[in-house]
C-alpha cells in the first residue's frame, strides 16, 4: 500500500472515530450545575379546563434534535414558583433538616382528591418539594401540602427519592419513588365531617426520551424531555389507626416534562387517569412557563404575572361572602408572608404563615372557620397582611374589613 492510500485510510479511520465519539447534534444535556439556583423564581400558567388539546404527533417526537411548538391558548390561571431555603417554608420541620432547598409553588387542581372521601377540590393549592444534592443527584426529602381546608403540613418521605440523577441526557432512565403519611386530615365521608390519615405512595418510571428545542409564548428553549409513567396510590385510614376507610385509590398517568438549564420546568403535559396511549391528543393537565427572573420577560397578555410596584392588600372577593372568600395581595419583592383574620375586638381567629413567596400577585382562601376548623357566626371581620422583604427586617402591615354573611 503506498503512502497516499495509507494516509487516506488513516483519515477515514480518524473521521469515523471522531463521529462515533461526538454527541449527536441536538442532544442537549442538563448537568447538576444547570439546576436552578436558590431564589430562582418563575411564573407559570396552569390549565383549569381538564381537557387540553395536544397537537398531532406532538408527543410522538422522540430522540435527538426534535422541534416542538406549543403556542395554543390555555384556559388558565397564573401561579408563582420559588426555590427557597427550606427553613423559610411554612412546612419546614426538623424531620426535613436534610433538605438544602424547597421548591414552593401554587398550582391548580380540578379533580376530587379522594373519591367518596373529601369534597371536590377546585382551585389553587400550595405545594413544596424539599430536596438536596449529593454526587450530582437531586434527592427528594419530603413534601409540603396546603389544600384548605383539608390538608396543611409538611411530610417527610419514608425513604429519600431519586428526583434527578445528573447528567440528564438522551436515554437516561431511573425510578422516582416516594411514600409518606399525612395525619389528621379534615375530610367528609358522605357529607359527615371526619378526621383521617392518608398514606400516599408515588412510583414513577422516568426516561429522557427526547432532546431539542421547544417554542412557547415565552420564547424558544433548548430542552430535555422526560417521559414519566406514574402510579399514585392514595390509601385513607381512620385517624391514628391502621383501619382502611375505603380501598386504596390507584391513579395512573403518562406525563411529559420539558426542562431547561437554570429555569427548570418549561412545559408539563399530563394525561387523563388510566391513559394507555403515550401519544394521546387530549391531556388532563398542562403547566407552561410565562416568565422567569433569569431574564425572560412576561408576554403582554399575562397581566397577572407582571411584578407589582408596591405592597397592596386587595379587597376580598366576594364581599359579603358565604361560605368562603379569596384574599389577594401584591408583593413587589420576595417576602415572608402572613395572613391573619381577627374579630372586631382584635381577637385573632386564624393565621396563615405562608413562608417566603416570590414577587407577584398571590391569594389565599378563607372558609369562614377558626384555626381549629370550627364554624363562626356571621358579622364583620378584619384581615391583615404582614410581609417582610427578604432583604429587610421591617414588616409591611395592611388591614381591611370584610363581611361574613350568614
Amino acid at each position: 500500500m503506498n503512502n497516499g492510500k495509507r494516509l487516506t485510510l488513516l483519515g477515514i479511520v480518524v473521521g469515523v472515530f471522531l463521529i462515533l465519539s461526538m454527541p449527536g447534534y441536538g442532544q442537549y444535556t442538563l448537568n447538576a450545575d444547570d439546576y436552578p439556583a436558590l431564589w430562582t423564581s418563575a411564573v407559570y400558567e396552569a390549565d383549569t379546563s381538564g381537557a387540553v388539546p395536544i397537537p398531532d404527533n406532538f408527543l410522538s417526537l422522540t430522540g435527538a434534535d426534535q422541534t416542538w411548538t406549543f403556542l395554543q391558548d390555555l384556559d388558565s390561571l397564573h401561579f408563582n414558583s420559588l426555590y427557597d431555603q427550606p427553613e423559610n417554608s411554612t412546612y419546614y420541620s426538623d424531620d426535613l433538616a436534610a433538605a438544602e432547598w424547597a421548591v414552593s409553588n401554587y398550582q391548580y387542581i380540578h379533580q376530587s382528591a379522594i373519591t367518596g372521601v373529601t369534597d371536590e377540590i377546585r382551585g389553587l393549592f400550595a405545594a413544596a418539594t424539599f430536596e438536596r444534592m449529593e454526587n450530582d443527584t437531586a434527592f427528594g426529602v419530603g413534601t409540603g401540602i396546603f389544600i384548605p381546608p383539608f390538608v396543611n403540613g409538611g411530610f417527610q418521605y419514608d425513604d429519600e427519592s431519586v428526583n434527578y440523577p445528573f447528567p440528564l441526557e438522551l436515554e437516561t432512565t431511573w425510578t422516582r419513588s416516594s411514600k409518606f403519611l399525612a395525619e389528621d386530615v379534615n375530610a367528609s365521608f358522605f357529607g359527615i365531617p371526619i378526621t383521617i390519615d392518608i398514606a400516599v405512595a408515588d412510583t414513577t418510571d422516568i426516561t429522557v426520551d427526547a432532546t431539542g428545542t421547544l417554542t412557547i409564548p415565552a420564547g424558544t428553549f433548548d430542552c430535555v424531555r422526560l417521559k414519566l409513567i406514574q402510579k399514585l396510590i392514595v390509601s385513607p385510614y381512620m385517624a391514628n389507626t391502621t383501619t382502611p376507610l375505603i380501598d386504596p385509590i390507584v391513579n395512573e398517568y403518562i406525563n411529559y416534562e420539558w426542562r431547561t438549564a437554570d429555569i427548570g420546568l418549561v412545559l408539563k403535559i399530563g394525561s387523563h387517569n388510566e391513559e394507555e396511549d403515550p401519544n394521546f391528543t387530549e391531556g388532563g393537565s398542562a403547566v407552561r412557563l410565562l416568565s422567569s427572573d433569569t431574564g425572560i420577560d412576561c408576554e403582554p397578555d399575562c397581566d397577572d404575572a407582571i411584578i407589582p410596584e408596591t405592597y397592596y392588600l386587595r379587597q376580598n372577593y366576594p364581599n359579603p361572602f358565604n361560605p368562603s372568600t379569596s384574599i389577594s395581595y401584591d408583593l413587589p419583592a420576595p417576602s415572608r408572608v402572613e395572613i391573619s383574620v381577627f374579630t372586631m375586638l382584635g381577637q385573632e381567629i386564624t393565621s396563615y404563615s405562608l413562608g417566603v413567596q416570590p414577587a407577584g400577585i398571590h391569594d389565599v382562601t378563607w372558609h369562614g372557620k377558626d384555626k381549629n376548623g370550627g364554624d363562626l357566626p356571621g358579622g364583620i371581620y378584619f384581615y391583615r397582611l404582614r410581609a417582610i422583604p427578604v432583604d429587610s427586617s421591617e414588616p409591611i402591615v395592611q388591614t381591611r374589613k370584610m363581611i361574613f354573611s350568614k
